[in-house]
């Protein structure tokens, strides 16, 4: 039998900064010396006129030696304890780490970054940023660029809660709203609303408010028992749309969205529907068939966006919900809740068109890059890149828009994509939809064993 050698990893001495900084600078005085050495032809001693690049080759080397020392570094002066350089070219590169290995690398390869001996993505993030010339604004402009899935903190997030009827009147919903300015209700367990302000247009309300919420526990520190809480404000603006029969939150979390939903549908006196219409909701997986929730986000892209100018769609993350066989009393019972499918053109692989049309899984979220010109005319059409996400909940759809490479128009585009999300969920699949024909290239695409080399399926009349 083999045996396994185990390798123990020493742990990193601390050494100051200005012993490193000393020894570095010894090593650079023995090298230069002996580069004095070298003697030309004649015999006397030669050095040709060279760069200086000691300051270089020293913050290389201090780099290098961060592999085996700690420096520390004496605090900043002026107040603040770190260093205000150090501090900004640790942002940066913690703000490109937010993207995957894989994005870094492409990435680096476009801006001619030097990736030789770079290994991990703190390497990789700090050589971008260095060929960036750390400069926060092109680094914020290449996590744009190249973020795969937008956040809710990154761009534009709404999420759309269908109403039981589109009825209601805008005047009397603000006179109603109006009479609860100053007021607050409870809405779950130590959580609460409190309404603050309203606007509103010819055909919508909104609602300005605030979600509090409390946790308890209990404090240990005292010599008797007691509760100790910690409260959570959050502000919440719930839009509601009487004829579209909608209310949009934008930017919260889902409990700050539900306690202004619950809100907003109690001074309407009516519910929202707590399910997605034309989501496939509750419905049951049936193999061979392709799931409504994956037929809702497939006409999206397929029917929906087409429509209104959408010329390009890259879907780069699918995320399928699985059925667990386990028992969920038992903790030991293994249960695979979700596959997450990543890549570039993922519909048109094998593997997620037999998850699509031999399977039936539901499909919980989708994002893509999307293309979009908002020029009339082909001699001043430019495209603009943006990241989408939709993600269907069990009471609401959620469409999430980066701000791509063209933050100015990154609302408008958000805008697009919500009314083709809304225009689904009301009206199901458009009069001239070809989802038929994309379930048929799918099923096909299913049987193939060899993997793809031309992405085709989203493409329509083929």
């Amino acid at each position: 039998m083999s045996e396994l050698a185990v390798t123990r990893k020493t742990q990193r001495q601390i050494i100051k900064e200005e012993v490193i900084d000393d020894r570095v600078s010894t090593l650079l005085k023995r090298v230069d010396a002996l580069m004095n050495f070298d003697e030309g032809i004649d015999g006397t001693p030669e050095r040709p006129h060279t760069p200086d690049f000691t300051k270089l080759l020293k913050e290389e080397l201090k780099a290098h030696f961060e592999d085996e020392i700690i420096p520390a570094i004496p605090n900043a002066s002026g107040g603040g304890y770190i260093d205000e350089t150090e501090l900004r070219h640790e942002l940066a590169k913690k703000a490109l780490v937010g993207l995957k290995l894989s994005q870094l690398r492409e990435g680096a390869e476009e801006i001619g970054a030097p990736l030789v001996g770079v290994r991990t993505s703190e390497d990789v993030a700090a050589a971008i940023a260095k060929a960036l010339h750390w400069d926060d604004e092109a680094v914020a402009k290449f996590v744009l660029e190249n973020e795969e899935e937008p956040t809710d903190n990154s761009g534009h997030a709404t999420r759309l809660y269908p109403l039981t009827d589109d009825t209601a009147d805008v005047d009397e919903i603000s006179e109603a709203i109006a009479r609860l300015m100053g007021r607050y209700i409870r809405v779950g367990l130590a959580r609460w609303y409190v309404f603050d302000n309203l606007s509103r247009t010819s055909d919508a309300v909104s609602l300005f408010g605030k979600f509090m919420s409390y946790s308890a526990d209990i404090d240990p520190t005292k010599d008797r028992a007691s509760l100790r809480t910690v409260p959570k404000i959050e502000d919440v603006n719930a839009t509601v749309v009487p004829a579209r029969g909608v209310v949009e939150v934008s930017k919260a979390a889902v409990s700050a969205a539900r306690a202004a939903v619950f809100a907003a549908s109690a001074v309407l006196n009516q519910p929202t529907l707590g399910y997605v219409p034309n989501t496939g909701s509750g419905a049951d997986l049936v193999s061979g068939k392709v799931h409504g929730s994956a037929e809702f986000l497939l006409s999206v892209l397929h029917d929906r966006l087409p429509q209104v100018g959408i010329s390009s769609i890259n879907p780069t993350v699918a995320r399928f919900k699985l059925d667990s066989t386990g028992d969920s009393m038992n903790d030991d019972s293994p249960a695979l809740k979700a596959v997450r499918f990543e890549g570039n053109h993922i519909f048109d692989s094998a593997a997620a068109c037999r998850f699509l049309v031999e399977e039936g899984r539901p499909l919980a979220n989708i994002s893509f890059r999307m293309h979009l010109s908002f020029s009339d005319t082909e001699a001043t059409k430019q495209y603009s890149s943006f990241p989408v996400k939709i993600a269907l909940e069990s009471d609401h759809v959620q469409v999430v828009t980066g701000l791509g490479n063209n933050p100015q128009e990154s609302r408008r585009a958000h805008d697009i994509v919500k009314a083709a999300v809304w225009a689904q969920v009301r009206n199901g699949h458009p009069e001239d939809s070809t989802l038929d024909q994309l379930v048929k290239r799918m099923k096909e695409r299913a049987s193939e064993a060899e993997p793809y080399d031309k992405a085709t399926i989203l493409k329509r009349g083929t």
